[in-house]
């Protein structure tokens, strides 16, 4: 044999200049990490898609909030309907502003949108839990945790990697986060100092932190934003469409030139002494010219007839690594018909999924098990009481007949429940009946009867 067998990949003249070196997923952020974060903020800030992406997220994954469904049960099995509803209310009561932020400013809704678009941001955002007097929240960027303050284990001490210590097992024991906002942290002739003082950090115990990020790969303990594998992209993009635009405007403004017999460089001199000619005409009439000068008017073509197609193109590669459809991300229905609209909204209502029981795994359920721990005495409830299913928002088909049809015989063939179907669009079941009894109680006051909806006959209706 000539050669032996090999992976093209791994030693193909073609990647030689690809990169080899392996490192853990922990040291690339230590040394990436910031970097990613700080363009993520800027793209944010000055990127019309990314800005659409962060809130095709708050809209997708929380919505208007993720519902709380109590499932406390008495000592026979039974759901248990006035501690269902004592938990309820009292936990809609902690939701507002003033009770469940430290701050006060943001509420239980604003706190879920606002973990969900820093995550993909920055990759990470870490909630602390307060208790005092109240339970309380407070949210801190991943600004607050430093990468550069590491320490390795001793006998007498846990390691500390970026900011988090761990103990033997590699489990979060504490945090420490600056105890000054990170853009006052004291430095030495303008930078940051190099060997963090363990007192400029307050140590805060795990059990009072949730530290949310996405783990990509196993030991990983810090986050990177969601945006990572497509900011060139959208860097290069963003460079190319404001380019486009000036060009577009140059060509719009008719900018003309003078060329002279002898192709000299007019100076101000020799415009002041031999030709006298315009420095800029913006009128619509043009001033005689001397003897042998000529004006031409520049005529740049742009935009060009490929800027939207190339566009297109780049922003279907942006979309497809974040997980998202081309038409939500660009807002461009042209190509798209109902096939395909359907097809790819189904694949990214699934991912959307994913992610809200990823928050409310990471943020919604823990919250509310140290919400019902605080307050259990209060509230006087015994240990049973912390069974709870979480409604996220759902979606509404754009041919709804037939989804409520297709829920219909899914219902009848007893594959499904109300309970499904209502949870599917984001509703509460409970409050559904509540709400349909309360109804049928005004309707009787008013002596109203509405009879029932034939869906099959509004169909034929508007076909025909």
């Amino acid at each position: 044999m000539n050669g032996a067998r090999r992976w093209d990949a791994a030693s193909n003249e073609v990647v030689k200049s690809w990169v080899t070196e392996v490192k853990s997923i922990n040291e690339d952020l230590r040394t990436q990490g910031e970097t990613l974060r700080a363009r993520a903020r800027d793209l944010e800030q000055n990127n019309d898609y990314v800005a659409r992406y962060l809130n095709l997220v708050e809209t997708n994954v929380i919505g208007e909030g993720v519902k709380l469904q109590s499932k406390a049960r008495t000592n026979r099995g039974k759901l248990d309907m006035r501690v269902n509803r004592t938990i309820e209310r009292e936990f809609k009561n902690w939701t507002y502003a003033e009770n469940c932020s430290r701050d006060g400013r943001l509420d239980w809704e604003d706190i879920q949108r606002l973990v969900a678009r820093t995550v993909a941001r920055d990759g990470e955002v870490i909630v602390r839990i307060v208790r005092g007097n109240d339970f309380k929240i407070a949210l801190y960027d991943a600004d607050f945790l430093d990468y550069e303050l590491n320490r390795e284990a001793t006998k007498d001490n846990n390691a500390i990697v970026q900011g988090i210590e761990l103990d033997r097992a590699g489990k979060p024991v504490a945090y420490y986060l600056w105890k000054m906002p990170p853009n006052k942290v004291p430095s030495i002739f303008g930078m940051p100092t190099q060997s963090p003082n363990i007192n400029s950090y307050e140590r805060v115990p795990a059990e009072d932190i949730i530290h949310i990020y996405k783990s990509d790969r196993p030991n990983q303990i810090r986050g990177a934003t969601w945006l990572a594998p497509v900011m060139i992209h959208l860097l290069m993009l963003n460079r190319y469409e404001r380019a486009e635009m000036k060009a577009a405007e140059l060509a719009a403004s008719k900018v003309g030139y003078y060329k002279t017999p002898t192709g000299d460089y007019l100076d101000d001199e020799e415009n002041a002494d031999g030709y006298g000619l315009p420095s800029s005409i913006n009128g619509v009439g043009f001033t005689e010219l001397p003897q042998g000068v000529e004006l031409s008017l520049l005529s740049p073509e742009h935009p060009v007839s490929a800027y939207s197609d190339y566009v297109a193109g780049v922003l279907r590669g942006v979309a497809t690594g974040l997980n998202v459809t081309y038409h939500a991300l660009s807002s461009d229905l042209t190509s798209v018909n109902f096939s395909s609209i359907r097809a790819g909204t189904i694949e990214e209502r699934d991912n959307w999924r994913k992610w809200q029981q990823f928050y409310v795994c990471h943020l919604i359920r823990p919250i509310f098990a140290a919400w019902l721990e605080f307050n259990r005495n209060r509230l006087g409830l015994s240990s049973t009481a912390a069974d709870a299913t979480f409604v996220p928002r759902g979606w509404s088909w754009v041919d709804p007949v037939k989804e409520l049809q297709s829920h219909q015989m899914a219902y009848e063939l007893g594959v499904t429940s109300l309970s499904a179907i209502a949870a599917s669009q984001g509703k509460d079941l409970e409050e559904v009946f509540d709400q349909r009894a309360k109804e049928k109680e005004l309707m009787q006051e008013f002596g109203l009867e509405f009879g029932p909806v034939n869906p099959m006959q509004n169909e034929d209706e508007t076909d025909e």
